[in-house]
Parts: C-alpha cells; sequence; structure tokens
C-alpha cells in the first residue's frame, strides 16, 4: 500500500518538476508550452490523489461504497473529458508538452516507491 507521506513527498515534487518546464517555456515566450506543461502536471496527479484520498478508503469501507467508487471513476473520466476538449481541441496548449507532462507524477511515484525500499534496508 502506498502512504500518505509518499503521496505528500510525490506531490510535492511532481509540482516542482512541473514548474521549471513551465517557467522556461514561459520564458521562452511559448505560453502555449507553459501552460501545456502545467495542465499535463495538474492532470497527472488526478489518478495519484484520487486513489490515495477517496479511492483506497472507499474500497476498504462497506459494501456500499463500489458506488462512490463508480461514481468517483465517473467523475473522472468526465473532468478528464472536459479538461481534453478544453485545453487539446480548442488548440490553448502545446500538445506533445502535456503529453509529456501528464508523466511527471507517475515518474515521481515511481521512482519514489523504488527508492523507499532502497532506504528502508540501509538503515537495517
Amino acid at each position: 500500500m502506498i502512504d500518505p507521506s509518499l503521496i505528500g513527498r510525490t506531490t510535492r515534487w511532481s509540482i516542482v518538476a512541473s514548474f521549471l518546464p513551465a517557467a522556461m517555456a514561459f520564458a521562452g515566450g511559448r505560453f502555449d508550452a507553459g501552460l501545456g506543461v502545467l495542465a499535463g502536471a495538474a492532470l497527472g496527479l488526478v489518478p495519484v490523489l484520487s486513489w490515495a484520498w477517496a479511492i483506497a478508503p472507499l474500497m476498504r469501507g462497506s459494501g456500499r461504497s463500489g458506488w462512490l467508487v463508480a461514481a468517483l471513476m465517473l467523475g473522472k473520466v468526465i473532468l478528464y473529458g472536459g479538461a481534453l476538449y478544453l485545453l487539446i481541441w480548442s488548440r490553448r496548449v502545446h500538445v506533445p508538452s502535456m503529453a509529456m507532462a501528464l508523466l511527471i507524477p507517475h515518474a515521481a511515484l515511481a521512482i519514489a516507491a523504488m527508492a523507499r525500499p532502497a532506504a528502508t534496508e540501509a538503515k537495517a
């Protein structure tokens, strides 16, 4: 199970890792690329945070939690569909920068999860 401290650390590192390329894009005059990086990183955090704060606790709860989990999943699909429509279809962001930034939170979570057991074994 991924603990809340790992999620918090991952969230902070993802935000930091997305601001640097966004700031470079804004400084270079590419506002669509900077907005794409920020929007992609924000959308990339949705699955990580929704799983940690809403879905996992509900799945451990009562038998009625299945409907709530399904409603949350449907809400995420609607959120993604709306965001992708508004940002990509209306050409407000640079699509490759948004696509790459979607991976930032997942890469940070994978690195943090893989590095954590190594740090724990080193202490023992």
